[in-house]
Parts: structure tokens; sequence; C-alpha cells
């Protein structure tokens, strides 16, 4: 019985319209660093924009267990200050990603001193 239940769900569930129907999928921290100096540099701050900033922060939140090796927002470090520093990254690194850019902030912010 659990067994036609189930198969009855799949079934039920693969011939619903929205099963075949094509979904956009938003990707972020795939930003390529061309990319984020584009909308950093946009008079008008678009949803990309503000997606993507909020991606940065919380993939460097994220990116370190607490406790484990401190955490980079620990210093006081504001989020203009953040978003200066992956400017400057993504000047110097056009070919890179956003992504990238955060671990190798996150790195200089735990480098002893």
């Amino acid at each position: 019985m659990k067994k036609t239940l189930a198969a009855a769900a799949v079934i039920l569930t693969l011939c619903t319209p929205a099963a075949h129907a094509a979904h956009a999928v938003r990707l972020q921290g795939a930003v390529d660093c061309g990319e984020w100096i584009r909308q950093q540099s946009s008079v008008k701050e678009t949803v990309d924009t503000i997606y993507n900033r909020a991606w940065l922060l919380g993939f460097m939140s994220g990116y370190i267990a607490p406790g484990t090796h401190g955490d980079p927002f620990s210093s006081g470090l504001s989020t203009d200050q953040v978003y200066v520093w992956m400017d400057n990254y993504c000047r110097a690194n056009p070919l890179s990603f956003v992504a990238n850019g955060a671990v190798a902030l996150i790195r200089e912010l735990q480098a002893p001193k």
C-alpha cells in the first residue's frame, strides 16, 4: 500500500504542468570580477547589485565556522570596507570571481599581525 501511494505521488508530481515548465535558476557567487565592477560602477543600484553584495557578506559570514579561526568581521570591518576591498580586488584581478576575492579577504583578515 505504501509503495502504491509513493508511486502515485511520483506520477502525479511528474504529470503536473510545473514539472515540465522551464524555470530560471539564479546562481549567486558565480559572479566574475568584470560583472562586479560593472555593477558597482553603475549610478543606479540594481537588484543584481543588492543580491551580489548580500551574497558576499553571507559567504564571508558563513565561510568560517564560529570559533574555528576567527570571525572576519570581529575587527569591526564595515560592509562598505568589504565592498571597496572587493572593488580593488576585482580591478586588480578582472578574470577572477567574487568568491575568490572573498576567500582572499578572509585570509588577509586572519593573517597574523
